[in-house]
């Protein structure tokens, strides 16, 4: 629906669909650049090796799970304004 939001008022659909689009990734490229840093160092950690490395894994995953959903609950708690408006001059928008 941000999408939907973007449409710039340009005489050729072609041409609004180019701006559309641009405008959108103008308004959605901090957060998308804050999900692939976070998805990023999620990917990093490293399975244990070892059958104590696996035991210390198993005891303090729980710890991580929990402070992992806090870190990354702004991913998931995203509010969509169905109000905001998008100015088509700008690549901003109040909201959204």
């Amino acid at each position: 629906m941000a999408l939907v939001k973007c449409r710039a008022p340009v005489p050729s659909p072609q041409a609004m669909k180019a701006a559309s689009y641009s405008q959108f990734e103008a308004l959605r490229r901090e957060r998308v650049a804050r999900i692939l840093k976070q998805s990023r160092r999620t990917g990093e950690q490293k399975a244990p090796t070892g059958w104590l490395g696996r035991k210390i894994h198993d005891l303090i995953l729980p710890v991580f799970l929990r402070k992992g959903a806090q870190a990354t609950a702004w991913m998931y708690d995203y509010p969509f304004l169905w109000e905001a408006r998008v100015d088509p001059r700008r690549s901003q928008a109040t909201n959204l």
